[in-house]
């Protein structure tokens, strides 16, 4: 689906994220301080960046210790309906995941809403997922906001953009991908995140803290702490 990227890829094992521009403006610049302050090279895929997008790259590199890389793609979704649209930006990073393992051994993918709460190794199996096996739901039976492959499992990475190219864009297509797709997976060599990974409740300990549907934008305790990652190391809030 996307068919050309452009712009700088990273070098090293990143912590990855995608976005349209709008979520870009919102939460690039906490996401990538949080990151690098935790000590992770970050790295952010934009589609059809518009120029304040671009401008703002450079705010970010500017407020980040490691290294931030950014690139984009053109694709343009005006021919999909809302829920479509919703969709594929849901998708986006796993569209992406694939072009950036082919130049790094190790990539955490993460949604853009996320903040990084506190430093943490990299699993030592070649995959990472957040399985919910009590949800009676297929389509919320993985939390997709942090998946963790290296390049030994590319052909797992294209696998998993086929499937979610195979179906409907209808909102879950990513989880219920992930779902299909790991649950195949050979489980010793598979790290499963639990809530003391990552949560959507804001609860201090936790590594990640993920803005999981309204809460980003009612949460006074993540909102807080979004704000304090705008600091970044110019001490100002952009």
């Amino acid at each position: 689906m996307i068919e050309h990227v452009y712009g700088e890829l990273p070098t090293t094992p990143v912590i990855f994220a995608a976005c349209d521009s709008k979520y870009f403006m919102e939460h690039a610049l906490p996401f990538a301080v949080s990151s690098s302050k935790a000590g992770f090279d970050t790295h952010i895929h934009v589609n059809r960046p518009d120029d304040e997008v671009l401008s703002h790259c450079d705010v970010i590199s500017a407020n980040c210790e490691n290294k931030v890389t950014f690139t984009f793609d053109e694709f343009s979704s005006n021919h999909l309906d809302s829920e479509e649209k919703r969709t594929f930006y849901a998708c986006l990073r796993f569209f992406v995941l694939p072009i950036i393992l082919g130049v790094v051994k190790k990539v955490l993918t993460l949604d853009i809403d996320c903040i990084v709460m506190k430093g943490f190794e990299f699993p030592e199996t070649n995959y990472g997922y957040f399985p919910r096996p009590n949800e009676s739901d297929p389509g919320m039976k993985v939390a997709a906001g942090a998946v963790y492959m290296t390049n030994k499992v590319m052909g797992t990475a294209e696998e998993l953009v086929k499937v979610i190219e195979s179906t409907p864009l209808n909102w879950f297509a990513d989880q219920l991908a992930l779902s299909s797709v790991f649950s195949r997976l050979p489980s010793d060599d598979v790290t499963c995140f639990d809530h003391k990974f990552m949560d959507w409740d804001f609860i201090e300990g936790t590594t990640i803290w993920t803005g999981k549907g309204m809460r980003k934008h009612v949460s006074l305790k993540y909102m807080t702490k979004k704000d304090e990652f705008k600091l970044g190391r110019t001490g100002v809030v952009v």
